[in-house]
């Protein structure tokens, strides 16, 4: 990008931020070779030839750092989500998509997911700018499954904030376990492949096409009296 025409100001704003994002590339990669918790701010320090104090310049602690790499990673997740909610119809084909795009982005940014999903790390606590980021992300889930369960294509006798945490929890195990075995397994797509049965189950279970509506069960109890009192 040019600088013509920035002024000082702006070609230092320009500068910091550049720094921040060049740092940030460097945390995540330390922790996609070492771990989500191993980041250590001298490796970054090494790595750009900066003091100690210089890093603390554009992130006051490692701490504040993590809460960076943390909103990175819950926007990346929240905005991704957002879109598919936007669109797709409320249907099964919304849940099955719900289920595998988690899945990809895991595993392409499986630095991002353990810190934001998967791995504590210790003394780190939540800003409220993210925390803000988990209750849209999660409000937006609850949002999107409930549409599912209006347009009748769900019906899980369960309200839908139940329904939206089994689902979550679903796919929280899935997920952990596609990230942390897709390498060792054979054929390394076999967790992926889950989805499919998984929504299968679901459908089994929820879906008032396949098993019949509880009022649909009613009518048909009704009906087989009915004829039988005919028949007597």
């Amino acid at each position: 990008m040019s600088t013509r025409g920035l002024s000082v100001r702006e070609r230092r704003q320009r500068n910091y931020e550049e720094m921040r994002s060049g740092i940030l590339a460097v945390a995540r990669e330390i922790m996609r070779e070492q771990g989500a918790a191993a980041l250590n701010l001298n490796e970054i320090v090494f790595f750009f030839v900066m003091s100690t104090t210089e890093i603390y310049t554009y992130f006051p602690s490692k701490m504040a750092l993590y809460d960076a790499l943390y909103r990175l990673g819950i926007r990346l997740f929240r905005e991704a989500e957002a879109e598919l909610w936007r669109t797709t119809s409320p249907d099964w084909d919304r849940i099955h998509a719900w289920f595998a795009l988690r899945l990809a982005l895991a595993e392409e940014h499986p630095d991002l997911y353990h810190l934001v999903f998967d791995v504590p790390v210790p003394g780190f606590v939540l800003s409220p700018e993210s925390l803000e980021e988990v209750r849209q992300l999660y409000e937006a889930a609850v949002g999107g499954i409930t549409e599912v369960i209006e347009a009748g294509v769900m019906q899980p006798n369960l309200s839908p904030e139940e329904a939206t945490h089994l689902l979550i929890t679903m796919r929280l195990g899935l997920v952990a376990a596609h990230v942390g075995k897709h390498r060792l397994v054979s054929p390394p797509d076999r967790f992926a492949r889950l989805v499919d049965e998984i929504v299968a189950i679901l459908r089994a279970a929820w879906d008032p096409t396949e098993n019949g509506s509880p009022q649909d069960a009613g009518d048909e109890k009704g009906g087989g009296a009915s004829q039988l009192g005919r028949k007597a």
